[in-house]
C-alpha cells in the first residue's frame, strides 16, 4: 500500500511538472513569434532566419494553434523575401483554421500569392477575392494596409488577363483602402498604375492626370527616386506629341534622379530599354548619329524580343533618312525577322493564357464530373436531381416573367411621370408668359393665372408624390431645370428602358457643373468615399430623376438604388435611411 502511494505521488508531480515546463515553453515561443511577426516590416530577411531556425523545433513541440500562426508568420516572410511560399494544402489548412478577420484576410492573400507564383491566375484571382471578403471594414482593428495591398494584386491579375476596366476598378479600390491606412507610397502606385489602365483603356487624357498624379503622390512621400522613374512614361508621352523640350527635361530628371545610373552615367544592367526613347529623341532632333549609338545601346545584354524589334524599327527609320538603302535593307530584313517572332511569342502567350483559363474551367468540370458518376451509381438520386432541375428551371421561368412585369410597371410608371413633367414644363412656360404679357392681357390675366396656378399646384403635388415628403415649393424654380434637351432625352429614355451612355452621361455632368456649381462642389467634396454610382444617383436626383428612372438608366435593381439612396443620406446629410433624402438634395 505504502509503495502504490508514493508511485501515484510520483506520477502526479511528474504530470504537474511537465504541465508547468509546456506552459514555459508555449510562453518562450509566443514570445520569439512576436518578435519575428513584429520584425517582418522592418527586416523581413532577418525575421526568415529566426524562423527557419525555428521550424523543427516547432513542427516537433509546438500545439496547433501555435503551429498554425508559426506557418502563417513563415508564409508572409517568405513572400516579401521572395522565396517559394509553403504548399497549398499548408497554406488552405491556414485559411481554414483562423477565425479572426484580420489573420483568415492574411491567410487567404498568402493562398492566392501562392497561386499567383504558380502562374495560376484563376485561382489567385478566386483567393485574393476571398481575402477581400473576410475583412471586416466595420472593425476599428480591420487592417486596411493589408487590404489595400491586396486590391493591387487583384489589379494586377486583371493587367494580366488584359481586363483594363476590371484593373481599373481594383486600382480604385486598392488607392482608396491606402488612403484610410495612411499608406502614401500604396497610393502613389496606384495613382501611376491608374495611368497605365486608362492608357489601355484609350483616354490619353486621364493616363497623363493620373501619371501627374503618380508623381505628385511620390513627391509629397518623400520618395523622388520613384517619382523620377516616372518620367521615362512622361518622355514617351511628350515624343507622342513631338514636345522634344519636354522630351529631354523628362530624361534629364529620369537620369539624375531615379538612382538607376552609375557615377559614369551609365544605367543599370536590365534597364537599357529606357535608351530608346533617348534614340527617337536625338533621331527627331535630327541628331541621327547619337540616333545611332543610343538604338545600339538598348540591345546590350539580354535583350528581349521586343527591345530587338523597336532596334532594328529605329535603326532602319534611322539609315532611310540618310540614304543608306544597303542599311535600310538589312534591318528592314532584321526587323521583319523580329516582327514575326515577337507575334509568334504574343501568339504563344495568349494561347498560355487561354489554357490557363482552360485549365481552370476544366479541373471544375471534373469535379462536376465526379460527383455525376457518384450519383449514377444510385438511380433514384439521379431521378430526385433531375426533378429538381425541372423545378429550379421552372421557378427562374417564373421570376424572369416577374422581373419582366416589373420592368414594364416602372417604364409605365416613368411614362406616367415624364408626361407629367413635360405638362408642368409647358404650364410654367405659359404661366411665364403671362406674367411677362400681363398689360396686353390684363382683362383676362387674373383668370387664367389662377386658373394656371392651381393646375400647377395640383401637378406639382401629384409630382411630390413620387418623392414622398417632398415640398411642393421646391419645386418651382429647380423644375425649370428639366427643359433642358439633355435632360428631357433622358427622362424619354428612362421610360423606354434605355440606359444612360458615357456620352450622355458626360454632357450632362457639364450641364450641372456650369448650371449648379455650388451644388457639384458640394458632392466633389465626398468622391473620395463614393463609388461612380453614388455620385451618379445624387446628380440625377437634383434635376428631378425619381428611383425608378434611376435604376434604369444606371441599370441596377431597385434595391441597389434604395441603398445608395440611404448611404447617401447618411455621408451627406447624417439621416438614415431614404425619407427625407430627396428634399435634402434640392435644398443644396
Amino acid at each position: 500500500m505504502k509503495t502504490s502511494s508514493r508511485n501515484i505521488a510520483l506520477l502526479i508531480i511528474t504530470a504537474l511538472l511537465t504541465m508547468c515546463l509546456a506552459g514555459c515553453r508555449d510562453k518562450a515561443l509566443n514570445a520569439r513569434l512576436d518578435t519575428c511577426d513584429s520584425l517582418l516590416v522592418a527586416s523581413p530577411g532577418e525575421a526568415y532566419g529566426r524562423l527557419s531556425a525555428m521550424r523543427d523545433s516547432v513542427e516537433r513541440h509546438a500545439g496547433k494553434r501555435d503551429r498554425m500562426r508559426f506557418y502563417l508568420l513563415l508564409a508572409q516572410a517568405q513572400n516579401k523575401t521572395d522565396r517559394n511560399i509553403l504548399g497549398t494544402d499548408t497554406l488552405k489548412s491556414l485559411t481554414r483554421f483562423f477565425s479572426r478577420p484580420n489573420d483568415k484576410m492574411m491567410a487567404y492573400y498568402m493562398l492566392g500569392s501562392k497561386y499567383r507564383d504558380l502562374g495560376d491566375a484563376p485561382n489567385a484571382l478566386e483567393n485574393f477575392l476571398n481575402a477581400t471578403n473576410e475583412a471586416d471594414t466595420t472593425s476599428g482593428e480591420c487592417n486596411y494596409e493589408l487590404l489595400g495591398v491586396i486590391y493591387s494584386h487583384i489589379a494586377m491579375v486583371y493587367h494580366q488577363q488584359r481586363y483594363p476596366s476590371k484593373e481599373l476598378e481594383s486600382w480604385k479600390m486598392a488607392a482608396r483602402m491606402a488612403e484610410i491606412a495612411h499608406d502614401k507610397w500604396l497610393h502613389a502606385e496606384c495613382m501611376a498604375f491608374m495611368s497605365s489602365s486608362y492608357a489601355n483603356l484609350g483616354d490619353s487624357v486621364k493616363a497623363f492626370h493620373y501619371l501627374q498624379k503618380g508623381y505628385d503622390c511620390y513627391m509629397k512621400a518623400g520618395m523622388p527616386e520613384y517619382a523620377a522613374g516616372t518620367r521615362i512614361v512622361f518622355m514617351d508621352y511628350y515624343l507622342q506629341r513631338g514636345d522634344l523640350k519636354n522630351a529631354m527635361k523628362s530624361w534629364n530628371e529620369y537620369k539624375d534622379k531615379s538612382g538607376l545610373f552609375d557615377s559614369t552615367g551609365q544605367i543599370k544592367s536590365g534597364k537599357e530599354t529606357a535608351y530608346l526613347y533617348l534614340a527617337r529623341l536625338f533621331e527627331k532632333s535630327s541628331q541621327l548619329d547619337s540616333a545611332v549609338f543610343y538604338y545600339r545601346k538598348t540591345v546590350v545584354g539580354h535583350p528581349s524580343l521586343m527591345a530587338k524589334e523597336n532596334y532594328y524599327r529605329g535603326l532602319m527609320g534611322v539609315y532611310h533618312r540618310l540614304n543608306r538603302s544597303d542599311s535600310v535593307f538589312k534591318y528592314a530584313r532584321l526587323y521583319a525577322d523580329a516582327n514575326d517572332s515577337a507575334n509568334l511569342h504574343n501568339s504563344a502567350n495568349e494561347v498560355s493564357r487561354i489554357a490557363g483559363i482552360y485549365n481552370y474551367s476544366e479541373a471544375q468540370r471534373q469535379l462536376l464530373n465526379k460527383v455525376s458518376e457518384a450519383e449514377r451509381l444510385h438511380l433514384i438520386i439521379f431521378s430526385i436531381t433531375l426533378f429538381f432541375i425541372i423545378f429550379i428551371s421552372f421557378i427562374v421561368l417564373l421570376f424572369k416573367a416577374r422581373i419582366k412585369k416589373e420592368r414594364e410597371q416602372v417604364k409605365l410608371s416613368n411614362q406616367t411621370y415624364y408626361n407629367l413633367l413635360q405638362e408642368y414644363s409647358s404650364l410654367m412656360e405659359e404661366l411665364d408668359y403671362l406674367k411677362t404679357n400681363q398689360d396686353k392681357l390684363i382683362l383676362n390675366l387674373g383668370k387664367l393665372k389662377k386658373e394656371k396656378e392651381e393646375k400647377i399646384a395640383a401637378l406639382q403635388s401629384e409630382l411630390s408624390a413620387y418623392y414622398g415628403n417632398m415640398n411642393v415649393s421646391l419645386w418651382e424654380d429647380q423644375c425649370r431645370l428639366y427643359n433642358h434637351t439633355i435632360v428631357k432625352q433622358l427622362h424619354d429614355q428612362a421610360t423606354k428602358g434605355m440606359e444612360i451612355s458615357d456620352c450622355e452621361w458626360n454632357e450632362l455632368e457639364k450641364y450641372i457643373a456650369k448650371t449648379l456649381p455650388d451644388f457639384h462642389n458640394f458632392v466633389l467634396s465626398y468622391e473620395s468615399n463614393m463609388t461612380i454610382n453614388d455620385y451618379k444617383v445624387c446628380m440625377l436626383t437634383k434635376l428631378h430623376f425619381i428611383p425608378s428612372e434611376i435604376l434604369v438608366l444606371l441599370h441596377v435593381s431597385k434595391q441597389q438604388v434604395s441603398n445608395i439612396r440611404s448611404k447617401l443620406n447618411k455621408l451627406l446629410f447624417n439621416e438614415k435611411g431614404t425619407k427625407n433624402f430627396d428634399s435634402n438634395i434640392q435644398k443644396i
